[in-house]
C-alpha cells in the first residue's frame, strides 16, 4: 500500500469522524433548545409580531392557518422560562393550543367546547271542578320559575314543555285557590298521573297531569 494511499484513508476517517460529532452536537441543540431558558419582554404584540421574537430568540419555526387568532395582543414579561412555559402563559386566555415537534411549533385553534343539550319534558292533562268534575276552560298553568305558562283549551285540556330540572307549577282559575305542584323533571322519562283537588270556599277544582318527555 502507498503512502498517498494510507494519506487518503486517513483523511477519509477524519471527515467522517468530523461528521459525527458535527451531527451530534447538532442533535445535543436540537435537544437543548426546548429547555433554553430566555428572558422575554413583550409590550402590545401581535400574534405575528410574538411569533417573529421568538422564532429569533430560540430558533424554533412556527406553523399556523389563517383561523388561529388572538382575541387580545400579548404583553409579557418572564425571565429564564423554556418556551413551553413561555406559550402556555401567552396563551392562557386565548383561543391557541401548541403543540412542539421537533424544530417546529405548530398553533391550533382551541375547540370551542359544546354545551350539554338539556332534554324537554311536556307535561299534559285536565284541569276540572273537584266537585262535578266539570272541566274548566281558561285556567291558567303557570311556570313559576321561568315565567311561562298556558291556558286550558274548550276542552279544560293544556299542554306545557318544560326543560329538564326542577318545576314549580301554579294552577289558577277565578273564583278558586291557587295551587302550586313541585316536581323533579329528570334525564329518566317522567311521567305522573292522579287527582290533585284545590278548594275554594264551597267549590273546589281538580288537575290531572300526566307528562313525558318531548
Amino acid at each position: 500500500m502507498t503512502s498517498s494511499t494510507i494519506c487518503s484513508h486517513h483523511r477519509i476517517r477524519t471527515v467522517l469522524l468530523m461528521c459525527v460529532v458535527l451531527l451530534s452536537a447538532s442533535l445535543h441543540a436540537q435537544a437543548q433548545n426546548k429547555e433554553t431558558r430566555i428572558n422575554l419582554n413583550i409590550r402590545n404584540a401581535t400574534l405575528e409580531s410574538f411569533v417573529k421574537q421568538l422564532e429569533n430568540a430560540t430558533g424554533f419555526s412556527f406553523i399556523y392557518g389563517e383561523e388561529v387568532k388572538l382575541t387580545h395582543r400579548i404583553t409579557l414579561e418572564m425571565k429564564q422560562k423554556n418556551i413551553s412555559e413561555i406559550l402556555q402563559r401567552a396563551f392562557e386566555n386565548e383561543p391557541i393550543t401548541f403543540e412542539i415537534s421537533g424544530k417546529h411549533i405548530l398553533l391550533h385553534k382551541r375547540p370551542v367546547p359544546q354545551k350539554p343539550v338539556s332534554r324537554k319534558f311536556t307535561i299534559s292533562g285536565y284541569v276540572t271542578d273537584g266537585a262535578s268534575s266539570e272541566t274548566l276552560i281558561g285556567a291558567n298553568i303557570l311556570e313559576s320559575r321561568r315565567s311561562t305558562g298556558t291556558a286550558t283549551n274548550p276542552f279544560g285540556f293544556y299542554s306545557l314543555t318544560l326543560p329538564e330540572g326542577e318545576t314549580e307549577l301554579v294552577f289558577s282559575y277565578l273564583g278558586y285557590e291557587s295551587r302550586h305542584s313541585r316536581f323533579e323533571l329528570t334525564k329518566t322519562p317522567y311521567s305522573t298521573s292522579g287527582w290533585t283537588a284545590i278548594t275554594s270556599w264551597q267549590r273546589s277544582w281538580c288537575s290531572r297531569t300526566s307528562g313525558g318527555p318531548a
